[in-house]
């Protein structure tokens, strides 16, 4: 048998609850000129005879055929509008639901510029809030007695989660440019997910993304590549690896065991050198430049544009300042003497004939003719 009422009111008491029926199952009498009282954020939604006849707002309202008029047809005779009518208030919660969380179950495969195919997770948090009470009620909640955010919860990140992949394979160039940016991601995506929860009479209020997760390769890959940058002259590093190797075996020598170690640590920085020469030159052909804009350091063999001063792998001079005039070794422009062969800058030789004075490396006197030996 149903409850007879004469006050229809509801005070929360979960947080998380969106929406309570009362009475909780079937239906109950209600006597025209009671009342129901609606609390601030609250509205009630009155269903008689299973289908909504009104919203009603924050305040005290009497309830009579006046503010229900669906109802005159209900309670003609032979009853004369003096029967109780059988019936059940919704009561929705209009307060905005905050903290709640979205997430990818598994990752997401995306296209990048600088990685190929890579493997995104994303984790965020949003707030909502109801806005067509009937709407939400008949496409969400049905015939449920207590309708909590843990209940669509699952639903509503599905939906977020679909929107976002959508919108990172249509505008994602590289997962590098994303951190920094997700404020102007979450408002240009905001949009899109604010029309999808429209259709369920809710409104998304704010939508946050935390974070972009990589896989763990990947993330590997963007830290050798930031020591890359760290390291800076490879050549200088590699010669500084190899000087180490040695010291460590000259404190502690081991025999020919460690000595083979040595030699393998100071040819892999070679091979390794030779790799990134080859990969670079590879990457010259496939970009379509033009091979005659670069040359080869004389040094580590790396390519250069052809208007560099010092190799961009080793630093050794590609623009030749100064030459040794009897050897014709590279000397550096305040040198006095040349590594190669001692000659020392600023001297000449005499020639045997004529006593004239010669540049050195002279084969024939230029004032007498005579043969220099």
């Amino acid at each position: 048998m149903g409850l007879f009422l004469e006050i229809l009111e509801y005070q929360e008491t979960r947080r998380d609850e969106i929406s309570h029926r009362i009475p909780e199952q079937g239906s109950a009498e209600f006597k025209l000129g009671g009342q129901c009282i609606v609390r601030e954020s609250q509205v009630a939604v009155m269903c008689v005879g299973g289908k909504a006849c009104d919203v009603f707002g924050p305040g005290r309202h009497t309830v009579t055929t006046l503010n229900i008029p669906v109802i005159t047809k209900l309670l003609s005779l032979p009853w004369g509008f003096k029967s109780p009518i059988r019936t059940e208030v919704y009561f929705v919660s209009t307060k905005v639901f905050t903290d709640l969380k979205w997430g990818t179950k598994e990752p997401v495969a995306l296209r990048d510029k600088d990685f190929g195919i890579v493997r995104v997770r994303g984790f965020g948090r949003y707030t909502i809030q109801v806005v067509e009470p009937l709407v939400f009620i008949n496409s969400i909640v049905g015939q449920d007695d207590s309708f909590r955010t843990d209940e669509i919860e699952d639903f509503l990140r599905d939906m977020i989660v679909s929107r976002m992949t959508d919108w990172l394979g249509m505008n994602m160039k590289s997962i590098l440019d994303l951190p920094g940016h997700y404020k102007e991601l979450a408002e240009a995506m905001k949009p899109d997910l604010q029309n999808e929860f429209a259709k369920f009479g809710l409104r998304l209020v704010d939508f946050f993304i935390n974070s972009f997760n990589l896989p763990e390769s990947v993330q590997k890959a963007i830290d050798q590549r930031a020591e890359m940058g760290a390291i800076g002259n490879m050549g200088t590093f590699m010669q500084y690896q190899a000087a180490q190797a040695m010291r460590d075996v000259a404190k502690n020598p081991g025999g020919a065991g460690n000595m083979a170690g040595v030699m393998m640590g100071m040819a892999m920085p070679g091979m390794m050198f030779q790799q990134l020469n080859t990969a670079q030159q590879q990457d010259l052909q496939q970009s379509g430049r033009k091979p005659e804009d670069y040359v080869a350091c004389p040094k580590c063999q790396g390519v250069n544009r052809k208007d560099s001063r010092f190799c961009a792998h080793c630093g050794n001079a590609l623009v030749v300042e100064k030459r040794c005039p009897s050897c014709g070794a590279q000397m550096h422009a305040e040198a006095k003497f040349c590594g190669e062969c001692g000659y020392k800058a600023g001297s000449k030789v005499q020639c045997p004939e004529c006593k004239a004075e010669l540049q050195p490396g002279t084969k024939f006197c230029g004032s007498c003719g005579h043969k220099m030996v």
